[in-house]
């Protein structure tokens, strides 16, 4: 491997351990390009830990003949790893252009190593999000179906098929989704804290949580009947106590009851709706007073339903 390579990957070096996924796919493709040998391969994954086996994976690349720098940032993007070739040939060309005599002081790379946040331009509300990691993020789905009998609610039968569908759907789009059943009010407030918490998200883009349960206009119904406060649970998520996902898309879904009020159809002419302003959907809708702007930054929180109603889901098809 040309110097100038090693040097790139000994700078990213601790980024590289925390990031690097799927090495044993990594390690397939470079054994098949005859960049690395079958002995070096089990060498490296006699690693009891994963952070040592990449450790031990970089050890060995940089001592690898004049392609492997390239066949590896090939076999990053042959395993969905996108963001850390993005990060190595950032790295590159700011070693060139330092090459060229522009001041480091204009070139230092100010990011944490070990800390992915996405870029995004904050002068324009519109600009999208970077979601480019693996995984892009971390899903929870709380799916509360059993109660018991001293709660006095009943069963939500069919919600395991919306826990399905939704876990289905993220993997799909290359989330780490979890699914936790049947929580009992501590139990569910303790969860979504240590979620919240998770120092994995240090190394992706985006956060989800999803609670499926029976509910109230203002909380979340546990298991056992006990009645949890989803300002409490959404404060979870505050940048303050969240800094691993500041700056960082959250999506926060709750289907859930908010009353007893059942929305009925109304029809509605085709030409009321033509004769509507095109900006009619831009009207700001506050959908509560929990928390200030700053606070919960880069968060979307989602109801299956408006303040007072019930929320329909279907004992056999789910939602």
């Amino acid at each position: 491997m040309e110097k100038e390579h090693r040097d790139v990957i000994r700078k990213l070096r601790v980024f590289l351990v925390k990031n690097i996924s799927n090495l044993e796919e990594i390690l397939d493709i470079l054994e098949s390009a005859l960049i690395i040998t079958e002995n070096q391969r089990h060498s490296i994954l006699s690693g009891t830990t994963l952070a040592e086996k990449i450790r031990r994976f970089l050890d060995i690349i940089v001592r690898c003949g004049p392609s492997a720098y390239d066949k590896f940032k090939q076999a990053l993007l042959e395993t969905n790893q996108k963001s850390i070739y993005d990060r190595l040939n950032e790295t590159e060309e700011l070693k060139v252009l330092a090459g060229h005599g522009i001041s480091s002081e204009r070139l230092s790379d100010t990011r944490d190593e070990s800390i992915m946040i996405p870029d995004r331009v904050s002068s324009h509300p519109l600009t999208p999000y970077t979601v480019t990691s693996f995984p892009r993020g971390y899903v929870l789905i709380i799916n509360i179906e059993d109660y018991s009998c001293e709660s006095g609610v009943p069963n939500r039968h069919g919600s395991s098929h919306d826990a399905s569908k939704l876990q289905i759907l993220f993997e799909d789009f290359m989330y780490s989704v979890a699914v936790i059943k049947n929580l009992e009010g501590e139990k569910l407030k303790k969860v979504v804290r240590e979620f919240a918490c998770k120092p994995e998200h240090s190394n992706v883009h985006a956060a989800v949580l999803i609670i499926l349960a029976h509910g109230l206009e203002h909380h979340i119904i546990a298991s056992d009947g006990t009645h949890v406060s989803i300002d409490e649970l959404v404060s979870c998520f505050t940048n303050k106590k969240c800094p691993l996902l500041a700056g960082k898309p959250k999506l926060i879904l709750i289907q859930a009851c908010r009353g007893e009020e059942r929305n009925h159809n109304a029809l509605v002419k085709r030409d009321f709706l033509d004769s509507l302003p095109s900006n009619f959907c831009e009207v700001s809708l506050d959908p509560s007073s929990w928390l200030s702007l700053p606070h919960m930054s880069d968060c979307v929180i989602v109801y299956s339903t408006l303040p007072g109603f019930v929320s329909w889901r279907s004992e056999i098809e789910g939602s």
